[in-house]
């Protein structure tokens, strides 16, 4: 009996330490992807800075500098002057992912690299979706719905009466219209709960339908254009 009892505890005592093994290792994996997020996001800035300073341009504004009167005899630059900065472009991220079996090996590597970005723009300000996609009929004969890994329908792609396409089934992982909690909360369960999203009908590998998934997400780059204001 005492056998037992010791074996009962040293069981509940090894799952209590894979459970903490595992939650460190977690902790590890969203430490490395913030960590990389803002390396991206001081490059980011430093490219976005060079650029800010090669465009800028210094040019008279016709109005007189009283600081440089006193000089009119020695200078003829005696006019204030002005930095005119060219507007920068606005971005905007549209990424798909796909998520047909010949990627089974490099999935979990690609998810955790789409966590990065989003993590990326998250801070950096900049709007984005990232996608997976398919074959399979997510709502046959409702158009496709692109749906996170709840039951929240994001957006409905009518793919038109002229094209005939098969359905592929395009599932929003990350979005920048997620709070920064619910952002966490996903990049969690993606990364850390990897085998349990492939094991559901969203996460669920099948062929490669790129053309089709290309033509229907083409009325969703126009869309997001507009509602992002960006070139």
């Amino acid at each position: 009996e005492m056998t037992l009892k010791r074996e009962k505890f040293l069981n509940r005592a090894n799952k209590t330490q894979l459970r903490k093994s595992n939650s460190s290792a977690g902790t590890r994996k969203l430490s490395q992807i913030n960590s990389n997020a803002k390396v991206m996001l001081n490059r980011f800035n430093r490219d976005k800075a060079a650029k800010t300073f090669a465009n800028t341009q210094t040019a008279r504004t016709g109005r007189l500098d009283i600081a440089k009167l006193s000089m009119y005899r020695t200078h003829d630059d005696v006019f204030l002057r002005a930095q005119i900065e060219k507007s920068g472009k606005n971005h905007g991220l549209l990424m798909l992912i796909d998520w047909s079996g010949s990627m089974s090996s490099v999935a979990y590597d690609a998810v955790f690299q789409a966590a990065v970005v989003a993590k990326f723009c998250s801070i950096a300000g900049i709007p984005f979706e990232i996608y997976t996609f398919t074959d399979g009929n997510y709502n046959r004969g409702e158009g496709v719905k692109a749906t996170a890994l709840g039951n929240n329908s994001i957006s409905t792609i009518d793919p038109g009466n002229n094209i005939s396409v098969r359905l592929p089934k395009i599932v929003n992982i990350f979005s920048s219209r997620m709070t920064t909690a619910e952002l966490n909360r996903m990049t969690h369960r993606m990364v850390n709960e990897f085998n349990l999203f492939t094991s559901t009908r969203y996460g669920t590998m099948g062929g490669t339908p790129l053309d089709d998934a290309t033509v229907l997400m083409a009325s969703v780059l126009l869309q997001k254009q507009v509602e992002w204001q960006v070139e």
